[in-house]
């Protein structure tokens, strides 16, 4: 979804229901890296959790994502 979003030229990915895992869970080490993946990637997009979300990502309401 985050690839066809940067190719389809989207300004902001907005992620909702992204909420995260237990800290000790593998899984949420695992997606922390493919946030942290995609951010590094030459024309990657802002990420923007508009809900909440224990991932490291800039967080705003889904009420007023501010964009």
């Amino acid at each position: 979804a985050m690839a066809f979003a940067t190719s389809a030229s989207a300004e902001t990915i907005l992620l909702s229901g992204f909420d995260g895992y237990g800290p000790s869970d593998p899984l949420q080490t695992e997606m922390a890296h493919i946030f942290e993946q995609y951010q590094q990637t030459p024309n990657s997009l802002p990420l923007l959790a508009i809900t909440p979300t224990t991932y490291p990502l800039p967080q705003a309401s889904v009420f007023a994502p501010n964009l």
